[in-house]
This record gives structure tokens, C-alpha cells and sequence, in this order.
């Protein structure tokens, strides 16, 4: 059984020039890290440059791969490193 290929990404990418589509997913992206400035409202351009631009590649990787894949592991990678920069920050 295989897993359906959709995704934000995939569909704007079908729908709309590379451009429009990766920076509207790369928007949609940022969404949900603003609730971050909830907490921490001094990290704001942190909190929306650092997932815009991270967003941004995403979407050409998943663009130039056909594939997810390599998105999630950046965006695994991307947050295993702000927990660590947390947890060093603190102590």
C-alpha cells in the first residue's frame, strides 16, 4: 500500500508558477511557528525569517526532488537543532 502523493507543496506546485507556489507554501509554513511569538515576542524576526527561509528551501527541495521526503528530514533537523539551542540558551 502506498501513501497518497499530496501534499500543500505538491498541489501549488501543480497549480501556480514556482515562485508564487513556494513562497504561498513557504507562508502557510510560517503560520503556525508565530504562535512562538506568543511567549517570546522578542524572537520575532527569528520566529519569521528562520521558517520563511527554511519554508523557502522545503519547497525547492521538495520541488526539485518530487519527493517529500527530503523536507521532513530538513524540518526534522531544523528542530532538533532549536531544542538544543534552547537547552544551551538556558544553561
Amino acid at each position: 500500500m502506498s501513501l497518497p502523493k499530496i501534499s500543500v507543496a505538491g498541489v501549488l506546485f501543480r497549480r501556480l508558477p514556482f515562485w508564487n507556489a513556494n513562497l504561498l507554501q513557504a507562508s502557510i509554513f510560517l503560520l503556525p511557528h508565530l504562535l512562538i511569538l506568543l511567549v517570546a515576542p522578542t524572537l520575532w524576526a527569528s520566529v519569521i525569517f528562520l521558517p520563511l527561509g527554511l519554508g523557502i528551501f522545503a519547497g525547492w527541495l521538495r520541488f526539485s526532488s518530487g519527493s517529500i521526503g527530503p523536507s521532513v528530514l530538513v524540518h526534522a533537523v531544523a528542530n532538533v537543532a532549536s531544542v538544543l539551542a534552547v537547552v544551551n540558551w538556558g544553561g
